[in-house]
């Protein structure tokens, strides 16, 4: 069992099925190579994904197909060999969000989806090729914004 600190003072567990391995680590971030899986039922479809290595690593992720319901991803036989991926049903698809200070700007990059083989938790960030998905989805574009007192909310 691993911890990590939710908050500074608050921790929390993570149990080995949560961990998931990523052989050539993150693009751009190959010494990252073990995280932790960490979601929460109130918070679905957004999930933590925490390097265990380096805990300060924390990536927001989120089901491309709950904000983008088009999304197709095709995950090459090579890709999938390396998953060891027999079924789509093994596999879930995550995307990174990035959430600047002006949450209405909340993106998702589409371009470079995470694919997790969910039966043996071999992960791997793949670059899309022939699309246009781009790399920062407005995620909130249509959401109403609603100002108070120069506060920034979001009508929910």
């Amino acid at each position: 069992m691993i911890t990590f600190s939710k908050e500074a003072t608050e921790k929390i567990a993570v149990d080995s099925r949560q961990i998931v391995t990523f052989n050539s680590g993150l693009i751009g971030l190959p010494q990252l190579k073990v995280f932790a899986l960490i979601e929460d039922e109130e918070s679905l479809p957004i999930r933590l994904l925490q390097c265990v290595s380096t805990p300060e690593f924390v990536f927001i992720v989120i089901n491309p197909f709950t904000i983008y319901p088009n999304y197709d991803v095709e995950i090459s036989d090579e890709d999938a060999a390396e998953l060891g991926v027999a079924s789509a049903a093994d596999v879930l698809v995550l995307a990174i969000v990035t959430v600047p200070e002006d949450i209405r700007f909340v993106t998702a990059n589409l371009l470079s989806p995470i694919v997790i083989n969910m039966r043996n938790k071999r992960a791997k960030q793949i670059l899309l090729s022939d699309t246009d998905y781009p790399i920062n989805y407005r995620v909130l574009r249509d959401a109403p914004v609603e100002r108070r007192s120069g506060r920034l909310q979001v009508a929910s």
